[in-house]
């Protein structure tokens, strides 16, 4: 029994020259990511900091102080990140195609797919705003029309529609009813759930 206990606590805890390497548990991301963070902040003053993505865990040498800071730095970062769901319409009145998409997207991530004949290519990526609204990154592309970016700030559980227009002074309207009204050019509704 004794013998398993020593076994289990050495992978836990390694004594190198007068140090101590500790593996730290990481729940929620994923280990690289948060050794970048913390490498990238320049945050530790250890070095030698490993990750193990495999293992789900950070690995600290250092003294117990420094090991402490590192758990410190891994629990402020280890955090689960929000998922947003998104809703999408996208209606091709010249392609004569409708298409439904639901998808759940992470916070700051982007989503994209194409779309149809048209080839219409859609990247949406939302971010969630301290006020609890969302700003909505949007690129829009029909094949062989110029590309459309648009960043657009809206309140959860709203639906606004956005129109593709051949006009080059006004590429990209926006009808917040979430109603299109008659249409000749490609159209995409929103609707994000927090």
């Amino acid at each position: 029994m004794l013998l398993t206990y020593l076994i289990a606590s050495h992978s836990l805890l390694t004594y190198h020259q007068g140090s101590a390497q500790v593996e730290i548990p990481v729940h929620n991301r994923r280990a690289s990511i948060i050794l970048e963070m913390i490498e990238k902040g320049q945050l530790s003053r250890i070095e030698g900091l490993k990750a193990d993505d495999a293992r789900g865990c950070v690995i600290a040498p250092g003294t117990p102080s420094e090991v402490a800071d590192v758990q410190q730095l891994v629990r402020l970062f280890d955090v689960a990140r929000k998922r947003l769901s998104v809703k999408l319409d996208i209606n091709s009145p010249q392609d004569k195609e409708t298409y439904s998409v639901s998808a759940k997207i992470y916070n700051n991530d982007a989503w994209k797919s194409t779309f149809g004949e048209s080839g219409l290519q859609l990247t949406i990526a939302p971010r969630i705003n301290a006020d609890g609204t969302v700003t909505t990154f949007l690129n829009m592309q029909e094949k062989g029309q110029p590309e459309l970016s648009f960043v657009y700030r809206m309140k959860t559980g709203t639906t606004h529609t956005f129109i593709m227009s051949s006009d080059p002074k006004n590429p990209l309207s926006v009808d917040k009813q979430g109603t299109a009204p008659s249409l000749t050019s490609p159209a995409v509704t929103i609707q994000i759930e927090g």
